[in-house]
């Protein structure tokens, strides 16, 4: 399960008419969960859910390590402001091996210009992990990239990633397919059928 933790920027009654997103900003609590049991994305705001595919049976998982990176391209929703990365949660299964060094990053799009690292404890032992970013901020309808990988490779050990058949579609936010690199520079589609 991955939550990414999100506050939605808004402006100001007193400022409607100026658009300065750095003195202007009101939060409110807002969420994404990609869950990696069932790999599902999930965004709520007030308790509503606006993405999730829950409803997806998991069908196995993917090793990540130095030579095996894994990403989730997704699109974010259309709030004019954007949105704040507060933090991600992943639901992680045991790690096979002895593998060292996992990292979860946030990139833009498939152009991949790093945004952030997001630190949290080494996932090896089945249950959830907390990432946390420092001033990730997403601008509204574009496309970022998740990213997993390891500086251990996948012969000493792997972290897991499991993924669904039902990539979450809900009003304006999409997750869309999975990728899978060798080496983090040459991204190929893993299947478009299923995702994280």
């Amino acid at each position: 399960m991955v939550t990414l933790n999100l506050t939605p920027a808004y402006l100001s009654k007193h400022q409607s008419n100026v658009r300065n997103k750095e003195s202007s900003m009101k939060k409110s609590n807002l969420s994404i969960i990609f869950f990696c049991g069932m790999m599902a994305l999930r965004l709520t705001a007030q308790g509503s859910t606006f993405l999730s595919s829950i409803g997806g049976s998991p069908l196995g998982n993917r090793s990540i390590g130095i030579d095996s990176w894994w990403g989730q391209d997704f699109k974010t929703g259309t709030n004019s402001l954007g949105y704040n990365l507060n933090s991600i949660d992943l639901l992680m299964s045991s790690a096979s091996g002895v593998p060292n060094g996992f990292r979860l990053s946030l990139e833009l799009g498939f152009v991949h210009t790093p945004l952030g690292i997001l630190t949290g404890a080494t996932p090896t032992t089945a249950g959830v992990y907390s990432f946390s970013g420092s001033g990730l901020h997403l601008e509204p309808a574009t496309s970022y990239f998740l990213v997993a990988t390891a500086i251990s490779s996948t012969n000493e050990g792997a972290f897991k990633w499991s993924y669904t058949t039902q990539p979450a579609r809900t009003n304006d936010w999409v997750m869309n397919s999975r990728y899978h690199s060798f080496d983090g520079v040459n991204w190929l589609i893993d299947d478009r059928s299923t995702s994280f």
